[in-house]
């Protein structure tokens, strides 16, 4: 795919995006909404307690480091000593006690719920489990598609779906005389892959050609997660419509391969579950229980976590590779669309980047449900110093009607083309 033109879009997207399609009286996609950083940890906590007796026998985590992981999740987020503590704090907490305890052996560490070298791991395992079972087609309808490349998201609402997928085929491509080209392309801060599952399905809603590819899309090639297979182009080289989708806190889908496999395989190291829709009319039923990952890819998805310090991550060339391409993306581009992702200040490495970026005549377009007294708007002002930062006309992303996501993408699309 030859580069996009210069005057191209790039879409930001946070967490309001997904929490957009999947909350409200009526959600589009998944089984309930996902909750804010605010809730997250008491949400996760009940999940962890309610759950973990389906996973004893997956020997991903010793009863040990599980047994750590409730305790601290509970005396944090259901104990009323710590009324004020949110997930991002509390999972940064972990992470600098784990960088500060790799310094002192092991024998001189007290038998202490924090000291325990796995349990970061852990929680960060039963977050990707807990975002897995709020969006994922239940363990009865997932039978004949479980030990296969793809993860399912439940959709609640087809018509709505296929129009959202239409109307964003519509906005990220333009009319070329006979041909249209690529003109949008996206970072994803979002853990999960709603975004890819949306693009993906412009194959069977929209095109009829695919534009979601893991060995292309994401820049760093996935390979099949449990095959164990490396492919380099797929005989891509002519394909017009596949996005970049740049993800630079990883994903729910990315799995590292294990040593021995990623020397056999090559590539980068990674694999990838595809992010798509199956409709189902009752998604909620019993939980899944993990992937199968002893054979190719490790237990844990590849994420960096809300932490506020993200220094530790930093040095990773996965990190450092997507926080060059995204710096790429945003500098080239001449429109940015921010939906739902405030720059918080768990982004702060996102922040010196942007700011590191000459916003002469560019505009930033910004969706966000608090307008004006928000902390999206105040923040993309700070950093866009030079742009032209302005408010969309909508409360959020509209998903609850087919009309209303039409007149939202309609509105953005006289905006950025």
């Amino acid at each position: 795919m030859a580069d996009t033109p210069e005057d191209q879009t790039v879409i930001v997207v946070g967490a309001g995006f997904s929490a957009a399609l999947t909350g409200g009286n009526n959600p589009m996609i998944g089984n309930g909404p996902l909750p804010t950083l605010q809730r997250l940890g008491k949400e996760l906590s009940q999940f962890a307690h309610h759950s973990i007796k389906r996973w004893d026998a997956e020997g991903q985590f010793s009863d040990k480091t599980i047994g750590h992981g409730l305790t601290l999740l509970q005396q944090t987020f259901e104990a009323d000593s710590n009324p004020d503590t949110n997930f991002e704090q509390f999972i940064s907490m972990l992470a600098s006690q784990k960088s500060f305890l790799e310094q002192f052996p092991s024998a001189n560490r007290p038998d202490l719920p924090q000291n325990d070298p796995y349990v970061l791991d852990f929680i960060i395992f039963l977050l990707c489990q807990f975002f897995e079972r709020l969006l994922g087609v239940a363990q009865s309808k997932l039978v004949e598609k479980f030990s296969t490349d793809e993860f399912l998201y439940a959709v609640n609402s087809e018509p709505r779906l296929k129009e959202f997928t239409r109307c964003l085929y519509e906005l990220m491509t333009t009319q070329d005389n006979d041909k249209r080209i690529l003109s949008v392309n996206f970072v994803s801060l979002n853990y999960d892959g709603i975004l890819e599952a949306v693009t993906e399905k412009v194959n069977d809603f929209v095109h009829y050609e695919r534009t979601y590819y893991r060995y292309r899309s994401h820049v760093i090639p996935l390979s099949n997660p449990y095959r164990g297979i490396y492919q380099h182009m797929d005989g891509m080289s002519t394909q017009m419509f596949c996005p970049r989708i740049l993800k630079p806190h990883g994903s729910i889908h990315f799995y590292k391969l294990r040593g021995n496999i990623k020397s056999i395989v090559g590539g980068s190291g990674f694999a990838g579950f595809i992010p798509t829709f199956r409709y189902s009319p009752n998604p909620i039923g019993p939980l899944k229980e993990p992937r199968d990952s002893s054979l190719h890819f490790e237990a844990t998805p590849f994420i960096i976590p809300p932490v506020l310090n993200k220094e530790t991550y930093m040095g990773s060339d996965y990190f450092t590779e997507m926080l060059f391409h995204v710096h790429r993306a945003i500098t080239k581009a001449r429109n940015i669309v921010a939906i739902g992702f405030s720059l918080p200040p768990s982004d702060l490495h996102l922040w010196a980047a942007l700011q590191s970026i000459d916003w002469t005549d560019k505009r930033v377009f910004i969706c966000d449900i608090e307008k004006e007294d928000g902390d999206a708007f105040k923040n993309w002002r700070r950093v866009a110093r030079g742009a032209k930062v302005e408010l969309l006309p909508f409360e959020g992303l509209p998903c609850d009607t087919e009309a209303n996501i039409k007149n939202f993408f309609d509105d953005l699309k006289k905006r950025i083309h």
